[in-house]
């Protein structure tokens, strides 16, 4: 049989493949163009920050940090309350809005030039902010004490902590808003939302999507929206990849198989195994947050080619999770095993 590139692709560009599961396009798409109308359950978190907008807005604090481990929502939710803030900027008397992306974005615009964001009524939403400050501290040093307007930031748990605790930063006083893992009942409005999003054949989907493969998808992410999403999708790829059309028990028992589920304990031991290097890149990794495969080459001085063979041989035995932002791939330990990785490379070091 030969492959039809041309006609596969164009199939697959235009969601057409999607149809015989009664879908109009990929649901699991990770940044929905309708952010509002895909937002879901995030209603104590919402009130807590229209509240301190309000307390942005009189001054009272420059920054508003969103906390959260990796593929908890950060930036999902940072892109909500960008569009809710957006629509009633009059309202709370905000001159100028942007949206910053990430790092690229970050150096682009303001590590020239801070003329444009002098005025104390501009607001930046900055996703990665926890990013951009590990990896440019001193950059981010002079923007933090320069920049007059508000801010509204993701960071990661571990890197707010480290960076509140360097008496030689100058990080803003801040009212921080945490964001935690979805309860079941949640858990199953993200996926049963975004799949609403893509079809009205509500029978056509349940057929495809029965609740024995809803409470995988659950049971798996651990209440992590990111894993949530992830896991379903992979499901949909397991349905095309071997050609699917009813879903039976036996299929979703193979399925199940395919997850190769991990305990803690397991991955634990797979550190016994490893190079002193492997585990010098680990530690950087945690160190850093996430890194790619050209950040990587730089912290160790060896070629890129190098940093991905690491990193894709770290992935396969399971210690670091991926994915891609503004077409670069970044990997970083999951966010479930990295405090017990943490501890024992640390008890590794203390055993030289």
């Amino acid at each position: 049989m030969t492959l039809n590139f041309k006609e596969k692709f164009e199939e697959v560009r235009s969601g057409k493949i999607f149809l015989q599961f009664g879908l109009n396009g990929n649901p699991f798409s990770p940044s929905p163009l309708d952010i509002k109308k895909s937002f879901i359950n995030r209603d104590n978190e919402t009130e807590k920050f229209i509240r301190a907008i309000h307390d942005l807005n009189q001054n009272r604090t420059p920054h508003i940090p969103i906390l959260g481990s990796h593929g908890i929502g950060k930036s999902h939710f940072l892109k909500y309350l960008f569009e809710i803030v957006n629509e009633n900027k009059d309202q709370l008397g905000l001159k100028e809005i942007y949206f910053i992306k990430g790092e690229n974005d970050f150096k682009e615009k303001f590590c020239k030039e801070y003329n444009d964001f002098e005025d104390k009524n501009c607001l930046l939403f900055i996703d990665d902010l926890d990013i951009i400050t590990i990896h440019n501290t001193q950059r981010v040093n002079l923007f933090f004490g320069e920049f007059n307007g508000k801010i509204i930031g993701t960071w990661n748990y571990k890197a707010w902590t480290n960076v509140n605790r360097k008496v030689d930063f100058k990080i803003p006083k801040a009212e921080p808003i945490a964001l935690h893992s979805f309860s079941k009942e949640h858990s199953l409005d993200i996926i049963r939302t975004r799949l609403k999003l893509s079809t009205e054949d509500e029978e056509t989907v349940n057929s495809f999507f029965p609740p024995d493969i809803l409470d995988i998808c659950v049971m798996m992410s651990m209440g992590n929206p990111n894993k949530i999403l992830a896991i379903a999708r992979q499901y949909l790829d397991y349905l095309f990849y071997n050609d699917i059309e009813n879903v039976t028990q036996t299929v979703i028992r193979d399925f199940a198989k395919t997850l190769n589920l991990q305990s803690i304990e397991e991955s634990l031991k797979k550190l016994d195994d490893l190079t002193k290097k492997q585990r010098d890149i680990l530690r950087k990794i945690i160190d850093m947050e996430e890194v790619s495969a050209n950040k990587l080459a730089e912290a160790f001085q060896f070629s890129r080619v190098a940093a991905v063979q690491y990193l894709k041989d770290l992935q396969k035995r399971g210690l670091l999770e991926s994915r891609e932002k503004e077409r670069v791939v970044y990997y970083y330990v999951p966010t479930e095993i990295v405090d017990e990785i943490d501890e024992k490379l640390e008890n590794f070091n203390e055993d030289k």
